[in-house]
């Protein structure tokens, strides 16, 4: 085993051979998460996000025109690093969809202190767990949180927010490494898509029904209609 790998896989089994407590089936177990976690976190975030933009035709309209405005009519090169910092709109789309569908609904912390919250003493050792489904619907920092508004999340309304009232990747020092790439991804997935199609969502969101799980779901998927688009449909749906 090369010392010079420092690839997932090999740190691990270096972890492995240094103490033989972490087994091979512990790599085995941490390897499926970290991969199982990447994967459906990515495809959640996506998958809700164009199902709220296929119930809003108004605000896909105006992702569309973006898209058109920075690509124009080569939809099929591949997309630069500066095409995706220019989406822009489209990026607070995808914070306005794991606004209302944060990939992980809760996490869990286990107190290394004691804390006291609104006079409540909780002690050190126990585990808490952070509803961010609810967080995120606060009606103090979002007005009418049940819309599907990204908005929210342009010019100088994020920075009157609370830091820690809008937490899709958790927060503090233990918050997701993967972060920053699980958004490039969305944002990669979501323009590649939304630049050839029109997305029209067959079920309102009244008949969805949310699982809480490891990752939210929609229990029986998200049914929608592709349509492919040329590229005036943004200008004539704007106009």
């Amino acid at each position: 085993m090369s010392r010079t790998d420092t690839t997932l896989m090999n740190l691990l089994l270096r972890a492995h051979l240094q103490d033989n407590k972490y087994t091979e089936e512990d790599v085995k177990k941490d390897i499926d998460t970290v991969f199982g976690a990447g994967n459906d976190t990515t495809t959640s975030a996506t998958c809700w996000t164009l199902y709220l933009l296929g119930l809003n035709s108004k605000i896909q309209a105006k992702v569309h025109h973006e898209l058109d405005e920075i690509l124009g009519r080569d939809t099929d090169r591949e997309f630069t690093t500066d095409d995706l910092r220019r989406m822009k709109y489209l990026e607070c789309c995808l914070k306005e969809g794991l606004r209302l569908y944060p990939s992980f609904p809760y996490i869990g912390r286990v107190l290394d202190h004691d804390l006291e919250i609104d006079g409540y003493k909780i002690p050190k050792g126990v585990s808490c767990f952070v509803n961010i489904y609810s967080l995120h619907r606060n009606p103090e920092h979002f007005k009418n949180p049940e819309e599907f508004v990204p908005d929210r999340f342009m010019g100088h309304e994020t920075t009157r927010r609370h830091p820690f009232s809008y937490i899709p990747f958790s927060g503090g020092p233990k918050n997701c490494l993967g972060q920053r790439f699980a958004t490039v991804e969305s944002k990669l997935l979501l323009a590649k898509v939304l630049s050839k199609f029109t997305i029209e969502s067959t079920r309102p969101l009244e008949q969805i029904k949310v699982t809480f799980e490891v990752i939210i779901r929609a229990r029986g998927g998200h049914q929608v209609w592709l349509r492919r688009r040329t590229q005036m449909d943004s200008f004539q749906q704007l106009n």
